[in-house]
């Protein structure tokens, strides 16, 4: 029989992973809305001479609820 030579940490137990960094800035990001969001309720801001509530600037299912009872038309 031959012996496998041995290789540090291939069978030991890995330390669990950090979570990246850059994943945890886009899900704090994830609940403002885009800027394709903000500046369409801008443009009907303007168009229909009405501000857009801050509240709606901190959360994008607020600006979207803002944006649907606020559409042109």
């Amino acid at each position: 029989m031959s012996e496998t030579p041995y290789l540090p940490g291939l069978f030991e137990p890995t330390a669990p992973r950090k979570r990246d960094v850059s994943h945890q800035r886009r899900a704090q990001w994830a609940v403002y809305p885009s800027s394709k969001q903000v500046a369409f309720a801008e443009r009907i801001a303007r168009l229909k001479r009405r501000e857009i509530p801050r509240e709606c600037f901190q959360n994008r299912q607020l600006m979207s609820r803002w944006i649907d009872g606020n559409k042109p038309g």
